[in-house]
């Protein structure tokens, strides 16, 4: 499967919509930018001066989450482990939103994929 670098932008879109941290490693040998093969100057994409400019992009988060509250060295164990627990769940489902997201969208596509390619097919 290739990797369309729109993917990319609607994900970091949507961590810039949602306060989270984007960290784009590599993008691997098989790209596509809107379509239209990309090229890489590796095996695995990861020399980013290639990229566009826009997905060069490496964060960290700086901060455990929003509305979670950081435990004081002094506090107790348990509520320590409750914060992390709460930050692990604020981060689990905001990953399963963005590929929830880009699912669907993956979807859409190989269903109009599909209908460009057997034109005798409905819409959905």
């Amino acid at each position: 499967m290739r990797f369309d670098l729109e993917w990319a932008r609607l994900m970091r879109e949507q961590c810039l919509e949602n306060d989270v941290a984007f960290f784009l490693k590599q993008i691997g040998f098989n790209v596509t930018n809107n379509g239209i093969e990309f090229p890489v100057h590796d095996d695995h994409g990861g020399e980013w001066t290639h990229w566009p400019e826009e997905l060069r992009v490496r964060e960290l988060p700086t901060t455990i989450a929003r509305d979670v509250p950081i435990p004081s060295p002094s506090s107790n164990t348990k509520s320590q482990s409750t914060a992390k627990s709460e930050v692990f769940l604020a981060r689990s489902r905001a990953a399963k939103k963005a590929w929830e997201t880009r699912r669907k969208k993956t979807s859409q596509l190989e269903q109009l994929i599909e209908n460009v390619n057997n034109p005798l097919t409905t819409f959905k």
